[in-house]
């Protein structure tokens, strides 16, 4: 069963984590860590938002946004399908 979105409205403040499947590694090393900050920037190009704070760790994420205009769903899934098709190539 699917989880109820995400009660979403402009300028609302989310904790987000993002783990690993299995709790594996999602960051290899320093470039990967980097990546992840530019796709960030990236999504905020497209989709703006405050970026609070931050923690990446070897196997998963934090971050604490606030949304402006676009629903939390459009930024995360950028951000993570574009993380993800790094991963993929960089393999």
């Amino acid at each position: 069963m699917a989880r109820k979105l995400r009660v979403w409205f402009p300028n609302a403040m989310y904790h987000i984590t993002n783990r690993g499947v299995r709790k594996m590694i999602i960051f290899y090393d320093e470039f990967d860590y980097l990546k992840y900050l530019e796709l960030l920037e990236e999504t905020r190009e497209c989709y703006p938002f405050l970026l609070h704070s931050y923690c990446l760790m070897t196997n998963h994420i934090h971050l604490q946004l606030q949304t402006i205009n676009d629903p939390i769903s459009k930024i995360m899934k950028k951000i993570n399908t574009s993380y993800a098709i790094y991963y993929r190539l960089s393999e």
